[in-house]
């Protein structure tokens, strides 16, 4: 090798090291940039759960409405004993001239009975049962595949109890019942109804205990109205 080439490689060598520094420099720089990126990226964030807790904390310490006005009942017993239920329906609804149908499932009645809440079957056609009916009656479209409409029955049937005298209270299990669905164009799980004087009033969709006017506040206009 002569001097010449000796030289350069030399210098290829030092240009190779500068060129190693370089880009070592260029990468601290840029891991230093992300750090502060990141850091100010976990502020946003932590800034943000804090904010989501501090929220959670207020929606924690709001008394829900619906609370307020309506005790929760968890579960009721279901009366299946067809001369009980009967003695059950004659008691506390108007039947008329229908005539029973094994075909009308979909229907429950939640009524006090011997102090405690329960659901007894009404197998009658229902458009026809409502408009029997001298009482207002409370209903709510349900159906199995709803959590919603699941979480809503304790207070379903808080509202049962507390209306014992004013309201006939059902709930209608639409879940494999187009037919339902159709008659009352049923868009949301859970659905509330009124029907009142042949009039049927379609009160709340949905279920927000912590709405206001709660559904409490919906029954109570139409009753007092």
């Amino acid at each position: 090798m002569n001097k010449q080439d000796f030289g350069q490689t030399i210098i290829s060598k030092k240009t190779q090291i500068l060129l190693f520094m370089l880009i070592l420099i260029f990468s601290f720089s840029l891991v230093a940039c992300n750090k502060d990126n990141t850091d100010e990226e976990d502020q946003i964030v932590d800034g943000n759960d804090q904010s989501q807790i501090e929220d959670v904390g207020e929606v924690e310490q709001l008394e829900s409405k619906l609370e307020s006005q309506i005790t929760p009942i968890d579960s009721i017993s279901q009366v299946t004993d067809p001369e009980i239920v009967d003695s059950i329906l004659q008691d506390k609804v108007e039947i008329g001239e229908l005539e029973k149908s094994s075909d009308h499932t979909e229907v429950q009645l939640i009524t006090k009975h011997a102090g405690e809440i329960i659901s007894v079957p009404v197998q009658y056609p229902f458009a026809n049962w409502l408009a029997e009916q001298e009482k207002p009656v409370l209903f709510e479209c349900i159906a199995d595949y709803s959590q919603p409409a699941e979480d809503s029955l304790p207070y379903l049937y808080g509202i049962a109890e507390q209306y014992d005298n004013e309201l006939i209270v059902c709930k209608v299990d639409i879940t494999d019942s187009q037919d339902f669905i159709d008659l009352f164009h049923i868009e949301y799980l859970p659905t509330y109804f009124l029907s009142r004087d042949s009039t049927l009033y379609q009160i709340a969709t949905g279920f927000d205990p912590y709405a206001n006017p709660s559904l409490v506040d919906n029954i109570e206009q139409l009753l007092t109205n």
